[in-house]
């Protein structure tokens, strides 16, 4: 009976090396940890955004919840990648939004269209935007627009906010600028766009990043 106990508690012992359970004596074969609860939940490190960037040498599936942006984000062994895949919103002019290492902005002073920069390290960007603007008030019955696409290829864009177009400028409401952007540094794709307000505090902006 004693050899038998300790067979038992041998195989114990090896069971709960290969996998272990929370909350639960069975945890799923496919799982090497399972964390079951129906009425908490599983926290994860919280850092700031300096403090997640500080982290040094992280591995690549390395997770933390980023409290300035508020969600989680992966580090996909080149980069940290928000688990949010979009952000929009009304925004002033020369209020910023970002997302992963991407950030946009309408200047609060020149050509009103979007400026883009990097969040912290540069990367190398190709892409092409669609610009519709009017000049002129529109009547209610509406107007003829003007349309204008614009190409850039493998520059570098760093913190420092620039022109993703330096020659356009929208300064009637319902203009638009919709960019298709490669980040070739972190390889991702994204579509950001800006639509303009009313007024300087009425544009909107977004992020979106593709799948």
């Amino acid at each position: 009976m004693k050899y038998i106990f300790s067979f038992i508690f041998c195989l114990g012992c090896l069971t709960a090396s290969a996998q272990m359970g929370i909350g639960t004596v069975t945890p799923n074969s496919s799982a090497q940890l399972d964390v079951t609860s129906t009425s908490k939940g599983l926290l994860v490190p919280r850092l700031t955004n300096t403090e997640m960037n500080s982290i040094s040498s992280p591995v690549a599936g390395l997770q933390v919840y980023n409290t300035t942006k508020s969600c989680l984000y992966t580090y996909n062994g080149n980069a940290w990648t928000a688990e949010k895949r979009f952000v929009g919103k009304f925004v002033s002019a020369g209020t910023s939004i970002s997302l992963d290492n991407i950030k946009i902005r309408i200047p609060s002073s020149g050509n009103v269209s979007i400026q883009l920069g990097t969040v912290s390290t540069s990367a190398t960007i190709s892409g092409s935007s669609i610009n519709v603007w009017n000049n002129q008030v529109i009547a209610s019955t509406g107007a003829q627009s003007w349309n204008e696409s614009w190409t850039v290829q493998s520059v570098s864009f760093t913190t420092t906010f620039s022109y993703w177009q330096s020659g356009a400028s929208f300064i009637k409401p319902g203009g638009f600028q919709i960019i298709y952007l490669m980040d070739e540094t972190n390889a991702k794709a994204y579509k950001l766009t800006f639509i303009y307000g009313v007024n300087s505090s009425s544009h909107y902006l977004e992020i979106e990043q593709l799948l």
